[in-house]
């Protein structure tokens, strides 16, 4: 029975890493924050929740949208896992301008609309 337990364990763990190897972008943590912190905003909508928040809509998920750009400036530094520094450079990002005119990230994100939206 101990046994059974053990590759259970075992065969979990290699599920795990065979998954997270699929994941391309380097703060992979970022779509599931984003998606967090403004749930109320994007209650049901399921863009919120994948990379295409920060990156164009292709299948190797690398070339940043605008919002994707202002998020890694406001980041300063790479690879960040930290979720309380993944918070505040979201939070700092609010307050740049989009490229909607007159039109900062925040002010879309409240409106229920992505931040890279196009005007």
């Amino acid at each position: 029975m101990k046994f059974h337990f053990l590759g259970l364990g075992i065969l979990t763990g290699l599920l795990l890493l065979h998954s997270s190897n699929h994941i391309a972008n380097a703060r992979p943590k970022l779509a599931v924050v984003f998606s967090t912190l403004y749930e109320v905003e994007f209650a049901g909508n399921p863009e919120a929740r994948s990379c295409r928040v920060c990156h164009e809509g292709n299948a190797d998920k690398r070339p940043q949208n605008s919002y994707g750009k202002a998020v890694g400036a406001s980041l300063e530094v790479k690879n960040v896992t930290d979720l309380e520094t993944l918070i505040a450079a979201l939070r700092k990002t609010e307050d740049k301008p989009s490229d909607i005119p007159d039109k900062t990230f925040g002010d879309l994100i409240r409106e229920g609309r992505l931040p890279a939206s196009k005007p």
